[in-house]
């Protein structure tokens, strides 16, 4: 009689549940500070179409500072604004031939037009009580505005400058606005209330974000890859969201008091700038804090305004307290690869039908890559 063989099958490897990074394995983040220019107060920053150029408001003088991005030099005279603007945020349209400014202080919204030699406010577009945030819809075609004496959103046609919506309301104190990937939905932080509003786009209608924001939300920003919402907040951490069931998903710690956010182009890093003039890095992928970078070494408490350039390695950072426009650099380093770490294999008992024995391989990889093995 012929003596059975005995089979030996490796089942699986042991699972490894770590979130991945969305870095490349073994990468890290170093930021570095590269340079300051001096303004006048600055509040709010933003780029043009092709980069070259940085748009800086400023609160004290009422104006906008022209900055070139290459020799850090400012350009020209700066553009006037209303008397008493008192300017907060700034944003460019996506061909950069219209910059949008809110003006706190004069409760309306001046808009630039870019393609003259001479930057010039060509409209002043009256809105609710203090706005202080602006954001452009994914298809261009509305300027969404948050009021934040009011408690209010307007909307603005940026084809011919006229209010579509004139004040949805929302929670206390509304600060920034983003939107969900397929536009349905745009994010209002409202710093007094605690909140997020979500409000469908099609129909305005108002309802606030499922799950606990965390306290004082400033700003929102979201990845249009994931879905996922980042949510800053003056309680030191970052809030997490799902843009399909907007509900909260998590809280990423970093012990910073946040007022401005921003994805790096590819979506992987989230930038936060802090009240402490610090900026930090952040994994996108797993929430990791990947560098702090303290970006004025007399630091005061302020409240930054951020722009990330689309080259993915410099950012923008207002310092209104040393009339400075601040930048900084992101370096992605690549460390070697790590071997992966093989433990004590799992062999169970032989099949006493077939003779067949079923294992596990226990091994892990420090970088999260796919492991294989070969009997």
């Amino acid at each position: 009689e012929e003596e059975a063989g005995v089979r030996m099958s490796l089942m699986s490897l042991a699972a490894d549940t770590t979130p991945a990074s969305a870095l490349p394995p073994g990468a890290s983040v170093d930021l570095a500070n590269a340079g300051a220019t001096t303004t006048g107060s600055p509040t709010g920053v933003a780029l043009n179409a092709n980069r070259s150029r940085a748009y800086v408001t400023n609160k004290t003088a009422g104006t906008v500072t022209v900055v070139d991005t290459a020799t850090g030099n400012t350009v020209g005279t700066p553009i006037a604004l209303p008397s008493g603007a008192q300017p907060t945020e700034i944003i460019s349209n996506a061909d950069g031939s219209r910059l949008y400014v809110a003006n706190r202080g004069t409760n309306n919204v001046s808009i630039i037009d870019t393609t003259t030699a001479t930057p010039t406010v060509i409209k002043n577009v009256a809105v609710g009580t203090s706005p202080e945030h602006l954001a452009i819809s994914p298809d261009g075609t509305r300027l969404w505005v948050s009021n934040a004496g009011s408690g209010t959103i307007t909307k603005i046609n940026t084809a011919n400058n006229l209010i579509t919506t004139p004040s949805i309301k929302v929670g206390t104190n509304p600060g920034g606005i983003a939107f969900s990937p397929n536009g349905d939905y745009a994010y209002v932080a409202n710093q007094g209330s605690g909140t997020v509003s979500v409000i469908n786009t099609s129909y305005n209608t108002v309802k606030t974000l499922a799950g606990t924001v965390g306290n004082n939300p400033t700003d929102i920003v979201v990845n249009p890859d994931t879905g996922t919402g980042y949510i800053t907040t003056m309680n030191g951490t970052v809030t997490t969201f799902d843009t399909t069931t907007n509900t909260v998903t998590g809280t990423i710690t970093t012990g910073k008091n946040a007022t401005a956010a921003a994805l790096s182009p590819d979506h992987k890093i989230l930038i936060t700038a802090d009240t402490d003039e610090t900026i930090t890095a952040i994994d996108t992928g797993n929430g990791a804090i990947l560098d702090t970078l303290q970006t004025d070494l007399s630091p005061t408490s302020n409240v930054p305004a951020l722009a990330y350039h689309p080259n993915g390695t410099t950012v923008y950072v207002t310092d209104t307290a040393s009339n400075a426009l601040r930048k900084a650099t992101v370096t992605i380093v690549i460390a070697p690869n790590t071997a992966p770490q093989v433990g004590e294999h799992i062999i169970g008992a032989p099949d006493s039908a077939t003779g067949t024995v079923a294992g596990t391989v226990v091994a892990t990889d420090a970088e999260h890559d796919p492991l294989t093995y070969t009997l």
